[in-house]
């Protein structure tokens, strides 16, 4: 059966013939220039560049068995391959090459994030992004603070996504980055709707059952879909933490308030 190809891939932001350029590669003598594995990768080429690649991570003498594994690694990796990955990657972790090593650590931490191991993602990016610089180092620190929101690690994530503020270059990421340091508020929200109008309906509609029920009053705040559509959704808070929340439906529900469920969203 062929495997889905891996959904997190913001971290394979490589070029690795610039990064790691001046490395020999075995096996490319000839007269007429074949694609190097390094080439392959770096067009998204995954599947040839991790054929192209394993022979020479897998010989043991090969001057760049390091870069070919790394290449090897994070191609098996896009390409839905979690166990290759981990077996190319793991030995390259405690690498003299800060590059290398902080590559392997950040794929590796992204493989552990696709499979919902966020105690051991957090732990790989964020060791990761501190043998790495830049937007790359930046991106490690993005994905490490996902992690660590994942298993309530809130105020360090906020540290990660400051500390990727600093390093980043791009302005994009920059700018995501940025918004990711603001804090995450709970909230019950009651409804969420295509339309404006539909969502003011229904705030309107709860307004005197909330503040009956002694909660704030209710809100229509834009959020977005699953399919990354624009939705209005009704929201009431926001409430101190999830147990404040847990008591504020149940007081919304005593008061007549249907369909009330916890969430949670960035300040704006």
């Amino acid at each position: 059966m062929p495997t889905r190809p891996a959904n997190n891939r913001l971290l394979l932001w490589l070029p690795l013939t610039l990064v790691l350029a001046g490395l020999p590669q075995a096996g490319c003598k000839t007269q007429k220039p074949e694609m190097t594995y390094l080439q392959a990768y770096d067009q998204k080429l995954y599947a040839q560049a991790l054929t192209k690649a394993t022979p020479i991570a897998q010989a043991a003498n090969a001057p760049d068995r390091e870069t070919a594994a790394l290449v090897a690694g994070m191609s098996a990796h896009a390409l839905g391959q979690p166990q290759q990955a981990r077996q190319f990657l793991t030995p390259l972790k405690n690498s003299p090459n800060n590059e290398i090593a902080g590559k392997a650590r950040t794929t590796l931490g992204l493989v552990a994030q696709s499979q919902g191991q966020n105690q051991e993602a957090s732990l790989l990016l964020k060791s990761g992004s501190d043998k790495l610089d830049g937007n790359d180092a930046a991106r490690a620190k993005l994905h490490a603070g996902s992690s660590m929101e994942k298993i309530g690690l809130g105020e360090l994530a906020r540290q990660q996504y400051k500390a990727g503020v600093s390093e980043a270059d791009d302005p994009k990421l920059k700018s995501l980055l940025s918004e990711r340091t603001k804090p995450v508020r709970v909230y019950v929200q009651t409804g969420a709707y295509a339309s404006r109008a539909s969502a003011d309906a229904q705030a309107k509609l709860i307004t005197r059952a909330a503040v009956r029920a002694g909660q704030p009053t209710p809100l229509v705040v834009v959020t977005t879909s699953a399919s990354g559509g624009t939705l209005y959704s009704v929201q009431i808070g926001p409430y101190k933490d999830a147990e404040s929340a847990k008591t504020g439906v149940a007081m919304l529900q005593r008061a007549g308030v249907k369909g009330a469920t916890i969430t949670s969203r960035r300040d704006r």
